[in-house]
């Protein structure tokens, strides 16, 4: 009876699509919703709705693309590691300097919505709110770790929330790729100063 409520929410229905998304990637047939239900699938994919309403996933149907791909089960979609391919992904995909300019027009819009000067906006922000931004790439690793304000604000963090950070944007995935790329972290680099970061 809760399930057929529940089946009913925005989340529900979307919980249902994806369930149907990821058995026609497998080349089954979608069920009924009725059949969805009854699944052993069901709280995994209510979850996963749950999940990516609540921490902004930029493109949930690829998202489960990848995860039929890499063969994770639904029960797992949540986790760290499981997200960390989606991120790999885009990150790979996307322009650098793309996501350096996005990162820009979100720290600008969020100085604004603040009141504050650019370069206060960090400091306006818990470590858990700006992981959250970089885990939906609203602020890209690519700017942050070009940015001199960003450095800053990082040292004056609890050593923990730092470890928590650092692991969170993966740090050590990112130093490679950033030394990898000069020419662009010069450019990103030079963007981060225009704006007073």
């Amino acid at each position: 009876m809760l399930r057929s409520r529940e089946i009913q929410t925005i989340i529900g229905q979307q919980a249902y699509k994806m369930y149907c998304l990821w058995l026609e990637n497998q080349r089954r047939k979608a069920p009924s919703p009725e059949v969805f239900m009854t699944s052993s699938y069901y709280s995994s994919f209510v979850n996963f709705a749950n999940w990516t309403h609540d921490t902004g996933i930029p493109d949930p149907q690829r998202y489960i693309e990848l995860m039929i791909e890499a063969k994770i089960s639904p029960a797992l979609w949540r986790r760290s590691e499981a997200y960390q391919i989606f991120l790999e992904y885009i990150d790979k995909r996307a322009d650098p300097l793309d996501q350096a300019y996005k990162t820009c027009e979100t720290l600008v819009m969020m100085a604004e919505g603040l009141e504050v000067e650019i370069n206060q906006v960090f400091s306006r922000f818990t470590s858990g709110e700006i992981s959250q931004l970089i885990f939906q790439r609203q602020l890209s690793p690519w700017f942050l770790f070009c940015s001199k304000s960003f450095k800053t604000w990082i040292e004056k963090l609890h050593p923990a929330e730092r470890i928590d950070l650092m692991k969170n944007i993966g740090v050590s995935y990112w130093s490679d790729k950033l030394e990898k790329s000069p020419e662009i972290v010069k450019q990103v680099k030079s963007m981060a100063e225009e704006l007073g970061l």
